[in-house]
């Protein structure tokens, strides 16, 4: 990729991030960036860490490919899920961003991007879901944005665990679709205080959103909500820290 097909912009006061010409992220210049990097061949089962920094965590036949994107894919049974987290280590006394495009194979499904205090939850659970029309924390402390196809409303949502404790839940007016890429963006300050952006539109803060000084990995969260093996593609994912 050359040069000429690059842009790059200061973000966060003082972090240099570099972009192709459509916004997917390529470097970061911070005092501490991880990128989720698709071209790390192979299929990894549950355990294994893919490119050597990503635990894998699913049930049954669960998996996480790469490829020219990263594919995350479910077992077959009703409620299998997948989830792929960075080491734990983050925190939001230095400041943290998470940046991630991300389409599901179907709607038929559930997913968590963002923050969270577990590389893992248990089998048949994710670090947040939703029936109906209420919100279930399996993360104690956490910052996510989630899909989930049992709500009664099939819209994006996102909101923040501190300590055990839910925030608001802040929606959006855009639902999941099959093949279609969003973009999510969370920026926690040194505060603990999130900014959640979907498709670069801001829906919501959530103030005092975590604890500062608790460790967080970055997660993405996968289950299939119809007895069916479903996957969600990952074209880029990016997380960084603001000061060091």
């Amino acid at each position: 990729m050359g040069l000429a097909l690059i842009k790059s912009k200061w973000e966060n006061g003082g972090c240099l991030v570099f972009r192709t010409l459509d916004n997917y992220i390529v470097d970061i210049w911070s005092s501490r960036a991880l990128i989720l990097n698709p071209m790390h061949a192979g299929t990894i089962g549950t355990g294994a860490y893919f490119g050597g920094q990503w635990l894998v965590s699913a049930v049954n036949s669960g998996t996480v490919a790469g490829g020219d994107v990263v594919t995350l894919t479910t077992g077959a049974a009703d409620n299998d899920d997948t989830e792929l987290a960075s080491s734990i280590g983050w925190n939001a006394a230095q400041g943290l961003s998470l940046e991630c495009h991300a389409a599901p194979s179907s709607a038929t499904c559930g997913f968590c991007i963002g923050f969270s205090d577990a590389q893992g939850e248990d089998a048949d659970k994710l670090a947040i879901t939703f029936d109906t029309a209420t919100a279930t924390t399996n993360a104690s402390d956490a910052a996510l944005f989630y899909h989930d196809y049992d709500a009664t409303s099939k819209v994006i949502r996102a909101m923040t665990v501190n300590d055990d404790t839910d925030s608001t839940i802040l929606a959006s007016t855009t639902a999941a679709t099959a093949a279609t890429y969003n973009k999510y963006r969370i920026d926690v300050d040194l505060d603990g205080n999130a900014d959640f952006w979907l498709d670069d539109v801001k829906i919501g803060t959530a103030d005092t959103a975590v604890r500062s000084a608790v460790n967080l990995c970055a997660y993405v969260g996968l289950i299939n909500r119809d007895g069916n093996s479903r996957s969600l593609a990952i074209k880029d994912l990016a997380v960084w820290q603001w000061r060091s």
